[in-house]
């Protein structure tokens, strides 16, 4: 029902490609995730990742794609955040599980 794209990020201290499956919102050119953890009061390793390194690949309906990450926050992040709960509601579900702000992630392709 939701669309899934395959993340694949640089581990910070290992260095070793890991692979993170994410519900994606499209937004133009570019795919938004949440780092929502289900709710969890710590944030996905993906997130402490995508922060040391923002290059990353985005696996999508089976092409890859080279993309750069970019936190979203302010109020920006405030505007997103309405249109991600909207489009899956438990994102805010989750949101009321934990005193953490939870991270938006922008994927934007490279050119």
């Amino acid at each position: 029902k939701y669309p899934v794209l395959i993340l694949h990020t640089k581990g910070r201290v290992t260095g070793k490609i890991r692979k993170t499956p994410l519900i994606y919102m499209p937004e133009e050119n570019s795919y938004v995730c949440v780092g929502s953890f289900g709710g969890s009061p710590d944030n996905p390793d993906w997130i402490a990742n995508l922060q040391k390194d923002a290059e990353v690949l985005l696996e999508i309906c089976g092409k890859t794609i080279l993309a750069t990450g970019e936190f979203v926050e302010g109020s920006k992040r405030n505007i997103l955040w309405g249109g991600l709960v909207n489009f899956y509601p438990g994102f805010g579900y989750y949101q009321s599980l934990t005193s953490r702000c939870i991270p938006i992630v922008k994927f934007s392709p490279k050119i």
